[in-house]
C-alpha cells in the first residue's frame, strides 16, 4: 500500500554514530554554557619555549608513536607524547605519525619550530549496541499527526570536517508490522511511539518503541533524541515519487532529550524527549544555486562545547524556510550544498560544500564555497582543483584522506560506512596535488577504496577555526 512506502522516507534523518564523542554531563543547557567554543583544533600549532614535536589525540598525549620524516623512521614519541627536534633532520619536510589504534597521519612541510600535532583514533571495527525507549510523549490521539523521534549524536568540529551525507542515514533497519500482513522498513534509530492514525477507511497502528544504535568502539558518547511530528495524510498524499529531501520540509521538530553515557559493552538507555524545548524559529534563505543543486540547512545549538541539531530542511535556489530551535544562547546553521543525482546509480554523497555559521540576523543567507571536481590519479600523483575564491573566506588548509568504504542500499537510498586508513594535512592553504605514498593494508575486494580531498576555509570574522569546507573524492 502507498502509505508503507511513504513512511519509509523518515530514514533520511537517521544517523550513524561512528565518531567517538567527548565526555559530557547531560545537564540542561543554560545561557552561560551556550557559547560554542570547540575544544578540537586544526592539527598543528606553534609551541613556546619548547624544542619538541608533541603528539596528542582528544586532548591527551600519545606516547610510543613512530615518527617518520619523508617516510624514514627517526624515532618514537616519549611518555609525554614528545620527540625532541634534531638539528640534523632535513626540515622542512613531511612528518608522519604511526601507532596502532590511531589513523596514520602525515603533515606537509613541517618546519623545525616546536609544534603540537593532533591525530584521530581509528573508527574501530566493533559493533556495540545501545538500545532503549524514548519517553515523554504523553497520550497520543488519533489526530492525523504522526509522532516520532530520531536518535542522533552531537556534532564536533572534527565530525564536521569529515562530514558526509551518509551521516544522516543509518545502515541498520527494523520492520514494523502493519495491516493485512504488510510491514515497513525503518531505520533502527528511529522511534515511533504507539499510536493509531486513520487514512481513508483504515485505522493504521504504528508502534516501534525501541531504538537501536551501534558504535564501533567503547567510549563516552552523547545522544540526542529529536522529537518530531508530521501530518500523516500529507505524507501519503505527496505520493511515492516525491524526493526524500522534499519530504523533510513536512517534518516539525518540537523538542529534544540529551543523554551522556560511558559505553563499555551492550547497553540499555532510555531517553526523555523533554530536556530542551524548541520555542523559537529562524528564517534561512538559500543563496542563488545553479540548476540541479539543492541546499540542506540545519539549525544547531551549542551544548558543552559541542552542537545539538534541532531542525533540518531542504531548500532550492533563493527559497526561504523557518527552522525551529531553542531560545537559549546562540544558534548556528549547518548548510550543505549538494548536486542532485541524475540516475539511481549516480553517487552524489562525495561532492559537498558545507558552512557552519552563527546566525546574527533573523533572515540568514548562508555563504558557501563552490563545489570542487573529483580528484584524479595520474602517475602516482593525486591531482585536485581548489575552489574558486569566495568573498571573505580565507584558506586554512587541505586534507587528503584514504578511506575504506562499505556501501548499502536501503529503500533505494545509498548509504555508506567509511573507515579512514591514512590522512595527510597541508597547512599551506589550498593545494592541488599530492604524491601518493607507499601504503600497505589488507584490501577487501568486497569494499571500495577512496581518495578524498577536503578544502578548509574560514570566513572573516568567524570565531571558528574552520567555518567552510568543500570536498570531493574518487574511488578505486
Amino acid at each position: 500500500m502507498k502509505y508503507i512506502l511513504i513512511m519509509s522516507v523518515l530514514l533520511f534523518a537517521a544517523c550513524t554514530p561512528d565518531n567517538q564523542l567527548e565526555n559530557l554531563n547531560p545537564n540542561k543547557p543554560t545561557p552561560e554554557k551556550d557559547t560554542y567554543n570547540p575544544k578540537e583544533s586544526i592539527p598543528q600549532k606553534p609551541l613556546k619555549n619548547q624544542n619538541a614535536f608533541i603528539l596528542q589525540s582528544g586532548g591527551l598525549v600519545v606516547p610510543n608513536a613512530e615518527v617518520y620524516i619523508n617516510n624514514n623512521l627517526v624515532g618514537s614519541t616519549d611518555l609525554n607524547g614528545a620527540i625532541q627536534i634534531n638539528s640534523q633532520w632535513p626540515l622542512p619536510a613531511t612528518i608522519s605519525f604511526k601507532k596502532t589504534g590511531y589513523i596514520t597521519t602525515s603533515f606537509h612541510q613541517v618546519s623545525s619550530q616546536a609544534q603540537l600535532f593532533t591525530i584521530d583514533p581509528v573508527e574501530g571495527s566493533g559493533r556495540i549496541e545501545v538500545r532503549g525507549e524514548t519517553t515523554g510523549y504523553g497520550r497520543l490521539k488519533k489526530d492525523d499527526i504522526l509522532d516520532f523521534s530520531i536518535l542522533v549524536p552531537t556534532l564536533t568540529t572534527n565530525s564536521l570536517i569529515h562530514f558526509d551525507m551518509s551521516y544522516f542515514i543509518s545502515s541498520e533497519t527494523d520492520k514494523i508490522d502493519l495491516r493485512f500482513g504488510k510491514s515497513m522498513t525503518v531505520p533502527s534509530n528511529v522511534v515511533f511511539p504507539d499510536q493509531t492514525e486513520k487514512y481513508l477507511f483504515f485505522n493504521i497502528r504504528i508502534n516501534k518503541p525501541l531504538y537501536r544504535m551501534y558504535f564501533r568502539k567503547p567510549g563516552t558518547y552523547n545522544l540526542v533524541a529529536l522529537h518530531g511530528q508530521a501530518r500523516f495524510s500529507e505524507l501519503v498524499d505527496k505520493g511515492t515519487g516525491t524526493p526524500i529531501f522534499d519530504l523533510l520540509n513536512s517534518f516539525h521538530f518540537k523538542q529534544a532529550g540529551i543523554e551522556s553515557f560511558n559505553l563499555t559493552g551492550n547497553t540499555e538507555k532510555n531517553i526523555s524527549i523533554q530536556s530542551m524545548q524548541f520555542d523559537r524559529n529562524v528564517k534561512v534563505t538559500a543563496p542563488g544555486l545553479i540548476s540541479n543543486h539543492t541546499l540542506l540547512a540545519a539549525t544547531l545549538k551549542p551544548f558543552e562545547g559541542q552542537l545539538i541539531p534541532t531542525d533540518i530542511k531542504r531548500l532550492y535556489s533563493n527559497q526561504s524556510t523557518l527552522l525551529n530551535t531553542s531560545s537559549l544562547g546562540d544558534t548556528y546553521t549547518l548548510s550543505v550544498l549538494k548536486r542532485e543525482p541524475t540516475t539511481a546509480l549516480d553517487n552524489t554523497l562525495t561532492q559537498l560544500s558545507l558552512s557552519l555559521e552563527k546566525i546574527k540576523t533573523y533572515d540568514h543567507v548562508p555563504t558557501l564555497l563552490p563545489l570542487v571536481s573529483a580528484p584524479q590519479i595520474l602517475d602516482g600523483v593525486l591531482l585536485s582543483k581548489a575552489p574558486n575564491f569566495s568573498d571573505g573566506i580565507q584558506e586554512v588548509g587541505t586534507w587528503y584522506v584514504l578511506s575504506e568504504v562499505e556501501q548499502f542500499y536501503i529503500e533505494n537510498e545509498l548509504i555508506e560506512k567509511k573507515t579512514r586508513l591514512w590522512s595527510h594535512w597541508n597547512q599551506n592553504g589550498w593545494v592541488e596535488q599530492l604524491r601518493i605514498p607507499q601504503l600497505e593494508w589488507n584490501k577487501d575486494p568486497s569494499k571500495i577504496y577512496r581518495w578524498e580531498v577536503i578544502y578548509l576555509g574560514k570566513h572573516n570574522g568567524s570565531e571558528l577555526e574552520v567555518s567552510h569546507i568543500s570536498k570531493n573524492a574518487t574511488d578505486f
